[in-house]
C-alpha cells in the first residue's frame, strides 16, 4: 500500500478545512459575490470586506505604514515589486543587490531587468545559506538602487536577518524588497522599518492557490510602474477584477496560523526524533540555529537510485524547489554541495497536522534505503 503521508510542505500546503469553508461561504454568498469595483450596494459591501482584509493583513505584519496589493501569487508579487520599483525609480540608480540563492521568480525577473540596462550583484552565502550583512554593505555602489532578499528560504529553511538588512538599507537610502513567500505559516513575520516591499503567498500557509500579496511602504509613499494595464483597481497599481473569495481564504489561513497553528514545540520535538533515529551516515545541511523548525534538509550517502525514487514518491519528498527546471539546484551549488551528491539530498517539510506515526514511518523508510543500498553493494 502506498504511503499517503505528505512531506513537501515548502512546495505547497494543504488548504485547511476552515479555509475551505471560508472559500465556500464567499463563493455561495449572494451578498458578497459582486465585483468589488462596482458602486452599487453589493459592490460596496465587497469593498468594505477588502478594506477589512487589508487592515487585518497589515496587523499581522506588525502594523507597518503601507498598502496591500493583491496578486495571483508570490511570483507575480515579486515581478511587480522588482520590475515596478526599478522602472519607477531608475533615475536614482540601476544597480541591484541580491543573493545567489534566491528563488527563480527573483532571479528570472532580475535577468529580465539586466536586458533593460540594470546590473545585478549576486552575493555568496555561507554553507547554511546565510549572508553576512557586511557582505551586503560591501557590495553597495554609488548607483545601487535596490536590495532583494528572501526571508525564509524555500529549499534549506535558513532565516535571514531582515532586521539588520532593513536597518542597513534604511541608513543607505536603498529600496528593499523581502521575499516572504515562505514566512507566513513557517515563522511569525513582523516587517521592520526600512522594508519598501514584501511579497507573500497563500498556498504556502494552508491557504488557496492563485492568491498572493505585495506590501508596499507608505512612508515615504512608494510608487510602482504598473505591469498589468487595464482598470484603476488597487491604487492604480494592479489592474484586474479582485477575487474576494480567495483573499478571504488567505486571511483565514493567516488568522489560523497566528492564533492556533503555531506548533513550534511540536516541530522541534519531531526534529529531535529525526536526529535520534536517523542513520548516522546522513548529513544535515540546514542551519541548526537560524532556520525554521518545520524543515530538514538531508544528504544521504550514494544509495540505490531506484529505492530513493520510490521513497520520494511514497512520502512526497523532493530534493529542491518545485520551480527548478533542472535536477540540480543553484541553491545547493551555492552552499557547496557537489552536483554529483545533489541527487541524494532530501527536503523534508512538516505541516501542522503531521503526526509522530508518519514521522517514524518516514525515518524507518529512509534508513531502509540506506540498509538496502549497503546490502546491494
Amino acid at each position: 500500500m502506498v504511503n499517503q503521508a505528505y512531506f513537501d510542505n515548502m512546495a505547497s500546503t494543504q488548504c485547511h478545512p476552515e479555509v475551505v469553508a471560508t472559500l465556500m461561504h464567499y463563493l455561495q454568498s449572494k451578498q458578497l459575490m459582486a465585483n468589488p469595483s462596482s458602486h452599487h450596494q453589493q459592490g460596496l459591501a465587497c469593498q468594505a470586506e477588502l478594506k477589512h482584509f487589508e487592515k487585518t493583513f497589515l496587523q499581522h505584519l506588525g502594523n507597518p505604514q503601507g498598502r496591500i496589493i493583491w496578486t495571483s501569487g508570490a511570483t507575480e508579487a515579486i515581478n511587480l515589486a522588482l520590475t515596478g520599483l526599478c522602472e519607477q525609480y531608475q533615475t536614482s540608480g540601476k544597480h541591484i543587490i541580491t543573493l545567489a540563492t534566491e528563488h527563480s521568480a527573483t532571479l528570472e525577473t532580475l535577468k529580465h531587468l539586466t536586458q533593460q540596462g540594470f546590473s545585478v550583484s549576486y552575493l555568496p552565502v555561507n554553507s547554511y545559506g546565510l549572508v553576512d550583512v557586511a557582505t551586503i554593505e560591501s557590495a553597495i555602489k554609488p548607483d545601487t538602487l535596490l536590495v532583494s532578499i528572501m526571508h525564509v528560504h524555500n529549499e534549506i529553511g535558513c532565516v535571514q536577518d531582515i532586521q539588520a538588512i532593513a536597518k542597513l538599507c534604511q541608513a543607505k537610502g536603498l529600496l528593499l524588497h523581502i521575499d516572504c513567500a515562505q514566512s507566513i505559516g513557517k515563522a511569525c513575520i513582523k516587517l521592520p522599518e526600512g522594508v519598501t516591499a514584501a511579497s507573500f503567498s497563500a498556498h504556502k500557509c494552508y491557504g488557496p492557490k492563485g492568491i498572493g500579496a505585495l506590501y508596499l511602504h507608505d512612508k515615504p509613499k512608494r510608487r510602482l510602474k504598473r505591469q498589468i494595464h487595464g482598470g484603476a483597481q488597487q491604487y492604480h497599481l494592479r489592474a484586474g477584477t479582485i477575487p474576494l473569495f480567495l483573499i478571504a481564504g488567505f486571511i483565514k489561513a493567516i488568522d489560523l496560523f497566528h492564533n492556533h497553528l503555531d506548533n513550534q514545540a511540536k516541530f522541534k520535538s519531531m526534529q529531535a526524533l529525526f536526529r535520534q533515529l536517523l542513520d548516522t551516515r546522513i548529513q544535515w545541511n540546514h542551519c541548526p540555529d537560524n532556520a525554521i523548525s518545520q524543515l530538514l534538509h538531508l544528504q544521504l550517502p550514494q544509495v540505490d537510485t531506484q529505492a530513493l525514487a520510490q521513497l520520494k514518491n511514497d512520502f512526497s519528498l523532493s530534493n529542491n524547489s518545485a520551480c527548478q527546471r533542472n535536477h540540480y539546484s543553484h541553491v545547493l551549488d551555492a552552499i557547496g554541495i557537489p552536483r554529483t551528491q545533489q541527487a541524494y539530498t532530501l527536503r523534508i517539510a512538516l505541516a501542522h497536522d503531521c503526526c509522530e506515526a508518519d514521522v517514524r514511518n518516514l525515518i524507518a523508510a529512509i534508513n531502509a534505503v540506506l540498509d538496502y543500498s549497503t546490502e546491494q553493494a
